[in-house]
């Protein structure tokens, strides 16, 4: 199942993989994926197509979200238990 794959990266050293938990609530919109390549590029995923960001204003305000949004997830252990919850969750 997917869910343990992504709980055996967490005991990878090279890799840092956080879990949001259900239930958290952010203020800064839809959680659409992002990349960040540097302070002069970023791009967004959206169902209609890609976004490219070149204003630093624009790029910084996906660096507040990542951090916001990693201020919430759960690392390590506390990530492995939620994902082993989830997957014990989609078997029934």
């Amino acid at each position: 199942m997917q869910i343990d794959r992504l709980a055996s990266f967490t005991r990878q050293p090279n890799i840092q993989l956080g879990v949001i938990p259900m239930g958290v609530h952010f203020t800064s919109g839809a959680l659409n994926t992002f990349t960040v390549y540097d302070d002069t590029l970023a791009t967004a995923e959206l169902d209609l197509g890609a976004i490219v960001f070149r204003d630093n204003r624009d790029i910084q305000d996906l660096i507040n979200r990542f951090n916001s949004y990693e201020e919430h997830a759960l690392f390590g252990d506390d990530a492995r238990e939620h994902l082993e919850v989830w997957a014990h969750d989609c078997r029934r």
